[in-house]
């Protein structure tokens, strides 16, 4: 027989979104969901197309150079690859940084992060960000090359000084981890702000998470929507939180359950969970135990020990009113 509770109307408990009161910054926890996205972005040909530099190179490129790009935009990754490589050959740093994403990705060849980082350093030792911000990325993750903070940091450096607002971000959340040291008081914030205003979402859900005099309740809603906005799920999440205790915002259940859908189909294990919580109370969606069941499920089986009892005990008949409490 299995043991049922009644039903709960609170809310849905909250995920790890804390912040450290009263230090201005976010807590550790904060600051390794956000570094998970931030040292894990890596600058793809799809992705350097929507930054500054990368319309600069589309409309400013010829040659093999713009052969491969439009190789790359049909997916025909062998004609891109042979096109790079031979404009690489040349020693075009552009086109040294573009074949580095293909041995990163395995892309018109296999799979070779070695060849990356070497196609990457020369690039980078010629001053392109995008390879530098790579190269940093291969250091801090000891991927292709030995792992090495100090060279990840001075990597990050020399592309953040150019404005890439990616090794902005990296180089902030560095410090922020305190594996590099900032060069002068007030940097990290400083990186942080340009960062984020760049567009960088990773910096933008930092912001949003700051919790000090500098912030009001209004601009941390601001940054966070604007890094949900941009697809981030722990974003998304957090906004989902800020919509239910009306932080920043006027309370709005749906709302809550928008974002937190947006989450959950990304693969958000807490969004996932609250989502299925939300439809089994009825609360900002149409009361559904279908949908609970099926969000909780999927929470379940990415390891969520709430969504496991949930529906361990969900009962045989379906009842809502004899549902399972989530209670942490």
């Amino acid at each position: 027989m299995k043991a049922h509770c009644a039903k709960n109307r609170g809310h849905p408990i909250e995920a790890t979104h804390r912040v450290n009161r009263g230090s201005g910054w976010p807590d550790r926890t904060i600051i390794m969901m956000a570094i998970r996205t931030a040292l894990g972005y890596w600058v793809t040909p799809a992705r350097l197309a929507a930054t500054v530099i990368g319309a600069t190179l589309l409309t400013s490129c010829s040659g093999g150079l713009r052969q491969g790009w439009r190789a790359y935009e049909r997916q025909d990754y062998d004609v891109a690859a042979l096109a790079w490589e031979q404009v690489a050959a040349r020693g075009d740093l552009r086109a040294q940084f573009l074949l580095g994403t293909m041995h990163f990705e395995g892309k018109g060849m296999p799979v070779d992060r070695a060849s990356a980082a070497r196609c990457f350093r020369s690039s980078a030792e010629r001053g392109y960000a995008p390879a530098q911000n790579n190269l940093g990325l291969m250091y801090f993750q000891g991927d292709g090359v030995a792992q090495d903070r100090g060279e990840a940091a001075k990597w990050f450096q020399l592309a953040s000084d150019q404005g890439f607002v990616k090794a902005q971000n990296n180089l902030a959340v560095m410090q922020l981890l305190g594996v590099a040291t900032p060069r002068a008081a007030g940097e990290t914030r400083t990186l942080l702000a340009a960062a984020a205003a760049g567009g960088d979402p990773s910096a933008q859900f930092l912001k949003g998470s700051i919790d000090g005099d500098a912030e009001s309740q209004h601009e941390r809603f601001d940054w966070t929507e604007r890094a949900a906005k941009q697809g981030m799920a722990s974003a998304q999440t957090r906004l989902a939180w800020m919509y239910l205790r009306g932080d920043g915002v006027a309370r709005d259940d749906a709302k809550a359950a928008q974002w937190f859908r947006r989450a959950a189909e990304q693969g958000s294990v807490t969004a996932q969970a609250n989502l299925g919580l939300m439809y089994l109370r009825g609360q900002g969606v149409p009361q559904d135990d279908a949908e609970a069941l099926r969000w909780s499920r999927r929470a379940a089986e990415q390891g969520s020990t709430i969504a496991q009892v949930r529906v361990a005990m969900w009962p045989e008949e379906g009842s809502v009113a004899s549902a399972p409490v989530d209670q942490e």
